[in-house]
């Protein structure tokens, strides 16, 4: 397994758990829809990960930081949020949503880590 992968996959752990605490503070604090509280977590789980992701997983000459690699990380990542939404909505009442919720996230990992080192963070090496 290379190192990349593995720190792509400690990037994903910490943006899960910051993904996890904001949907059960949405849904369970403030009483919002499961789905709008999906999306909230999303938006700022997502925005840490590009950050971290470049930072740390993808740093390499040339991998600078921009706009335009941000939108394509977040137009990216929202197919592994739909794919998220759609198996908690496919388990939403056969689990509780919160566990729905940390299984959706794993079968988000393999399109996020791929896309992100083929279309986002790709400087050619």
């Amino acid at each position: 397994m290379n190192l990349e992968f593995i720190r792509f996959g400690l990037v994903g752990v910490i943006n899960t758990a910051v993904d996890f605490c904001i949907f059960v503070l949405f849904y369970r604090g403030f009483g919002i829809d499961p789905l709008i509280a999906n999306g909230i977590a999303f938006l700022v789980a997502v925005t840490n990960s590009y950050l971290m992701n470049h930072r740390w997983t993808f740093r390499r000459p040339g991998n600078t930081l921009t706009f335009s690699a941000y939108v394509r990380f977040v137009a990216l990542n929202t197919g592994g949020l739909l794919i998220g939404t759609l198996a908690i909505l496919l388990l939403e009442g056969v689990l509780p949503l919160e566990f729905a919720k940390l299984i959706a996230a794993g079968f988000t990992l393999l399109w996020n880590y791929t896309s992100s080192k083929l279309f986002v963070f790709n400087t050619g090496k």
